[in-house]
């Protein structure tokens, strides 16, 4: 490029890595699995009470950390005296020898243990945009967007597909082919409504009333069951995160924003946050909106005290928790210096700051900033909060 003239290009750098490392994040359970586990039980023989020590789980002392093989390729540009920029970086990480409960026969006589077995890979990339300028002597801003994206995939499960294990609900499954955090249940259908309905559409339990939910029969075999009929219906984390912010400057006063913002993400609500009455609780408004014989298009199911029939896991109680925010706003003052000299005062800001001001989301009930990991709304949300500040320097 000699002679050429590129004065506008401020900055270039091209970027490849690889890196080779172990995983140490372990859960609780999962610290001591080279220790045998032990258990206790009492059995009475004859008029005697004994109590034994047994080893109930078999401890894998060739256990290792998992390895986390990582690539990456990146651009980084600046161009017209780094007024405007970009980074795009694109990587794959995958994750193998990750601790597993592999099936053993059952006259091993103990819980399996765990092994170094699966795999799960992590793909995607991050794209940040910058630009500034100085419009004048009194006025000049700058704006920065980013935006991630990534796909995760359980690649290999030697055959141990089933639902998660830290999970006590049940409500996620590891399934290969999908990602961590996979939401499993039936497909809602609408609802039972009308008599013909309940005598040929498929049934799970026999005894369902007009106003209950429909399954799909995914199999095809006439009825609703769960070794057959359920399937991934959503997922727990985002494959889209994004945040734009801008700042503006003219004379003393100065202006940030900052949004943002996930996509293609879900959220499970039950219990208080959606079921009629639920542990002798109230009702929501959302409920005003139940199917009757007049109402088949209704948003909740037929109202009950006590029957659960319709609180099955299944897609009817996901809701799509895609969201953007407002998380930050602040306008700030900023009192001129010649009138600071007068009180031997080097700075005074005033500055008034809002926090969460509004959401845009599809969701009802819950936060969608913290509805994934909270169904039942056991998690305080993000409250709106406004607040009025000074900062004085001397």
């Amino acid at each position: 490029m000699k002679n050429a003239d590129i004065n506008w290009l401020s900055n270039l750098k091209l970027r490849l890595g690889w890196g080779q490392t172990g995983n140490e994040e372990l859960k609780d359970e999962e610290v001591y699995l080279t220790i045998p586990s032990y258990a206790y039980q009492e059995y009475v023989l004859g008029n005697n009470l004994y109590a034994t020590t047994y080893e109930s789980r078999y401890a894998n002392k060739d256990l290792k950390w998992a390895t986390v093989t990582s690539w990456e390729g990146a651009i980084e540009a600046s161009f017209l005296n780094n007024k405007l920029g970009f980074e795009l970086a694109a990587y794959k990480k995958t994750t193998s020898d990750m601790l597993l409960y592999l099936p053993v026969q059952g006259i091993f006589g103990m819980d399996a243990p765990r092994q170094n077995a699966g795999k799960v890979e992590n793909k995607g990339f991050d794209l940040s945009i910058f630009h500034n300028n100085v419009i004048n002597k009194d006025f000049k801003y700058d704006i920065m967007f980013n935006v991630a994206y990534v796909h995760n995939e359980l690649t290999d499960l030697k055959g141990t597909e089933g639902k998660d294990p830290g999970d006590g609900r049940g409500n996620f499954w590891y399934l290969e082919g999908n990602p961590i955090g996979s939401y499993y249940g039936y497909v809602a259908d609408g609802y039972f409504n009308t008599d013909d309905d309940l005598k040929n559409k498929p049934k799970r339990t026999g005894t369902e009333q007009l106003g209950d939910i429909k399954y799909k029969d995914l199999n095809g075999d006439g009825k609703i069951d769960l070794a057959n009929d359920r399937t991934v219906i959503g997922k727990e984390f985002p494959s889209w995160t994004a945040g734009l912010g801008v700042n503006l400057y003219y004379k003393d006063f100065d202006l940030s924003v900052f949004f943002q913002g996930a996509f293609d993400v879900d959220a499970y609500v039950n219990n208080e946050a959606a079921y009629a009455f639920f542990n002798g609780g109230k009702v929501l408004e959302r409920h005003l909106d139940r199917w009757t014989p007049t109402n088949h298009n209704a948003s909740y199911p037929r109202i009950t005290i006590s029957d659960q029939i319709n609180y099955q896991f299944s897609s009817y109680w996901l809701q799509d928790a895609s969201y953007v925010r407002l998380k930050n706003l602040t306008l700030g003052y900023n009192v001129p210096k010649a009138l600071l000299s007068k009180i031997n005062l080097t700075r005074v800001k005033v500055f008034i700051t809002g926090e969460n001001l509004f959401t845009i989301t599809g969701m009802d009930t819950l936060d969608p900033e913290s509805a994934p990991s909270s169904s039942r709304g056991g998690l305080y949300s993000n409250v709106r909060k406004i607040s009025l500040g000074l900062k004085v320097g001397f």
